[in-house]
């Protein structure tokens, strides 16, 4: 064995022996010394990058001479000049060659996929789905129907029908009336007569009255399509033919679409009882059953719910006795205002209760730009472990229902034991092995004192296991159909595969492109992929930092939240309309001339529109430009009384443009007072970032922010900054060195709509958010 080895042991020594002589013999190049002279102590050996001086990889998309001209500008910081001419061509081809290109970066740092684990909303979409597999009905084996509005069975008794006069009555009071005339003559006989003749009938109706309390109510029932639950009947009922008004009942049955996942406080407004239900038909959300006066009172409740999903909405309501009626339902969704729910939210289906992971979990890595599942600590342990208890014990309720079978029947083991495999199977998202039927089933079949105890072991042994936690995890090199099929589960819905996908991998149908795109296609058509890319878009314009947006009272008087509200909600519906149209084009998103407003955002930006609706308003194309002049996203990017073209700068920099931005040395705080007050907001920034260390990067910046100024804190077109015209234009060089003149955001989205670097940065962002890895780990660039 030692003997065969020792050829290949000696011509390996000689191999490093020969590459050893060859390194000694090769001068070093001539941009290496420079670069250990200059850069070394900030860009580290290899452009690693040096904690607390400039942290990030010195790599980047610039040509050489690019790169060669942003040098001899900007490098050394703190020196600039001290590297130019032939010294920064020379420094520049170096590092271009070295690590800086993306030859250069596949030769040094081969990208890899990294294995990770399941982040938190994958978490929480695959649990779902994994309980989900075991019901039927829509949004499970099927979609949830398109149909708005929810459906109202409405329930009491009708009015009473007047009691027929018997025929000796009828009679009795024809004779009485004929002898009444005949004594006309004398009519103090007639005036006493008609009296006890009035006794007579108030006596016979008193009795009627009383007989009808003991006679039995006629029940009367109807249904319909309700649009939104907000009914006011006052002293009447909802059906004032038939219907008495004293006593009723309603109940509205159906589903509420969750479009983002959050917590949804729920309100009942009425002044009766009622009691609501939500997910959950067995406990309810509000139980305001008992009525506590004739005041309308409010009743709330929050629950946390996942995006994209259709939840049982179950709402009773009910007066006796009461001087008036009336319910209504509100809510308040994530980042929203408390609304009555809308009709585009309601569907009539009914679907089953979904499974609900409410366990806190910690935070996912976002170190590298988004989120991903890569941090490994005892709180995310404990938290998987605290989440999996919780769908044990869920399991356990509902057992029999998940598994087809009834408590005494003699099958009821095997069909047990077929439950578990099917469960274990669809969460690892392939079938098992022997080994792993022996491991995850039989052992625990074997061990157990009841097979339900063994099915609780299962669950519990199961969602703790790598093969669910880490969906890439896998034993062979070449991906199989089960590969792709969870690949594109968790890319599209985040979750698992479901019915179709599942058995297309089992049938060996996912293997060639046309296979994949067929039910690619399909699972886009699903809420999950809306309510991902909804995700997506957050992400993509950070919209975190709008959700914490506020102006000043003085400065905006009545941008309030409704206003902030109806803004994002302006923004989504704008993607949408573009993402889901049949003309699906990503520069429609940059380059559309219109916002859609409603009445009250009209108002405020100064269009006349009628109407609660959202409608298209068009704009002078040089004032709208997309998102990227969207009034959300331009208030989120900007002070509570001004303007901030560092924050828009930086956004469009890194966003929207596709360049790459260092993390500054040091934050420095805009203070209005250190400023003299009559300057405008782009003379401030200009004397702010007037240092040559500041410019390196401000360069890019600050001409970006700049042709944004002409709209102000909440996104208004203006042409005034404290009295002086506004100056929007302004020019700025691109990774490639060339100079774009830029006049406006018009220029900004024409630049980048027809730039490959812009298609690239926001292909980044997509694939990032979508897949979680680096682009470059799939042999793509």
């Amino acid at each position: 064995m030692v003997i065969r080895h020792l050829p290949f042991l000696s011509l390996f020594t000689s191999w490093l022996c020969l590459g050893a002589t060859l390194h000694a013999a090769t001068p070093p190049h001539p941009g290496a010394v420079i670069y250990d002279k200059l850069c070394l102590e900030c860009h580290g050996k290899n452009g690693e990058g040096v904690s607390g001086k400039y942290d990030e990889p010195l790599i980047g998309d610039r040509t050489l001479e690019a790169l060669a001209r942003k040098i001899e500008k900007t490098m050394p910081e703190d020196n600039e000049g001290a590297c130019v001419g032939e010294d920064a061509k020379q420094v520049a081809a170096y590092i271009y060659e070295t690590f800086y290109s993306p030859e250069a970066q596949a030769r040094t740092r081969p990208p890899t996929q990294e294995l990770t684990r399941l982040t938190i909303p994958q978490y929480r979409a695959t649990v779902m789905d994994l309980i989900g597999r075991f019901h039927q009905g829509p949004g499970f084996d099927r979609p949830v129907n398109a149909e708005t509005g929810i459906k109202g069975f409405y329930r009491g008794f009708e009015h009473p029908k007047p009691e027929e006069k018997k025929p000796e009555e009828k009679l009795a009071e024809q004779k009485k009336l004929e002898e009444l005339q005949a004594a006309k003559a004398e009519e103090k006989v007639i005036a006493a007569a008609k009296k006890d003749l009035q006794k007579a009938i108030e006596r016979r109706q008193r009795e009627q009255r009383e007989q009808e309390e003991k006679r039995k109510k006629v029940p009367h029932r109807f249904e319909r399509l309700d649009g939104q639950i907000a009914f006011h009947f006052g002293a009447d009922s909802p059906d004032k033919e038939k219907l008495i008004s004293e006593e009723f009942n309603i109940r509205w049955d159906g589903s509420v679409i969750a479009e983002e996942t959050g917590l949804y406080e729920f309100i009942i407004k009425t002044e009766n009882g009622a009691r609501l239900w939500v997910n959950d038909d067995r406990n309810e959300l509000i139980d305001a059953w008992v009525s506590s006066g004739p005041d309308v009172r409010e009743e709330k409740k929050t629950i946390y719910l996942v995006g994209g999903r259709a939840y049982r909405l179950i709402l009773e309501h009910f007066k006796f006795k009461e001087k008036s009626a009336s319910i209504e339902l509100w809510w308040k969704p994530p980042h929203g205002v408390a609304e009555i729910i809308p009709q585009h939210a309601l569907r009539t289906d009914r679907p089953q209760t979904l499974m609900i992971v409410s366990t806190n979990f910690p935070a996912d890595d976002r170190s590298v730009g988004y989120e991903r599942g890569s941090s490994i600590s005892k709180a995310w342990d404990q938290a998987t472990t605290e989440a999996a208890i919780a769908v044990a014990e869920r399991v356990e309720t509902s057992l029999d229902r998940f598994a087809g079978a009834k408590p005494d029947a003699p099958d009821r083991v095997e069909k047990l034991k077929k439950f578990a495999q099917l469960f274990v199977e669809t969460a690892f998202r392939h079938p098992l092995s022997e080994e792993q039927k022996q491991l995850y089933l039989e052992t625990h079949f074997k061990s157990a004192k009841t097979p339900e105890q063994a099915v609780k072991r299962i669950v519990l042994f199961t969602l703790k296991s790598p093969h669910f936690l880490y969906p890439d995890l896998r034993e062979t090199e070449q991906p199989t159909d089960y590969d792709v099929a969870s690949r594109l589960a968790l890319a599209l819905w985040d979750s698992i595969p479901d019915r179709k996908l599942a058995q297309a991998a089992a049938e060996g149908k996912l293997k060639t492109r046309e296979q994949v795109q067929a039910h690619a296609w399909r699972m886009i058509n699903d809420a999950r992929t809306k309510a991902k890319l909804h995700g997506f878009f957050h992400h993509w314009l950070e919209l975190e930092h709008a959700e914490n947006t506020a102006k000043d009272p003085k400065a905006f008087p009545g941008f309030n939240d409704v206003v902030l509200a109806d803004l994002r909600e302006s923004l989504l519906k704008f993607i949408d309309e573009v993402v889901w149209s049949e003309k699906s084009d990503y520069r429609e998103l940059l380059k559309a001339d219109y916002v859609l407003l409603n009445e009250r955002l009209g108002k405020f930006y100064g269009q006349p529109v009628k109407g609660t609706d959202f409608q298209r308003v068009s704009f002078d194309p040089k004032q709208r430009a997309g998102v990227v002049t969207h009034p959300y996203l331009l208030s989120s990017l900007a002070y509570s009384k001004q303007t901030s073209p560092i924050h828009r700068g930086v956004f469009l920099t890194r966003n929207i443009v596709g360049i790459s931005l260092k993390a500054p040395p040091m934050a420095v705080a805009f203070d209005e007072s250190h400023f003299n007050p009559s300057l405008t907001m782009r003379e401030k920034i200009t004397e702010l970032t007037r240092n040559n260390s500041c410019m390196s990067c401000h360069s890019t910046i600050n001409p970006l922010g700049f042709s944004l100024e002409n709209f102000d804190a909440i996104g208004r077109w203006r042409t005034q900054d404290n009295n002086k015209p506004v100056n929007p234009v302004t020019d700025f060089a691109d990774e490639q060195g060339k100079m774009i003149h830029l006049t406006g955001p018009r220029d900004i989205v024409n630049y980048v709509a027809d730039n490959p670097a812009g298609h690239r940065a926001f292909i980044r962002h997509l694939f990032h958010h979508t897949v979680k890895q680096q682009i470059p780990a799939f042999g793509l660039d």
